[in-house]
């Protein structure tokens, strides 16, 4: 018998579960928040938009911003 690939059982779990956040948990001082920035740095922190339905269109879209909370 064929096992199915790893990529089938991730589309049935997305499917079935689909993920709508996550958590992260550690200790003080592992590196928490400088991994979540590290992911969002991969990201552009804002889109210039210059054409929408071929059509001039002008707007800035905010994709991630960081709110420190003391």
């Amino acid at each position: 018998m064929a096992v199915p690939h790893r990529n089938y059982y991730r589309a049935l779990l997305n499917r079935v579960y689909p993920v709508r956040g996550f958590s992260v948990l550690g200790t003080s001082g592992v590196g928490k928040t400088e991994t979540a920035l590290n992911c969002l740095r991969k990201f552009p922190q804002v889109i210039k938009h210059t054409r929408y339905r071929r059509k001039r269109f002008e707007a800035l879209q905010l994709v991630w911003f960081r709110w420190t909370v003391l």
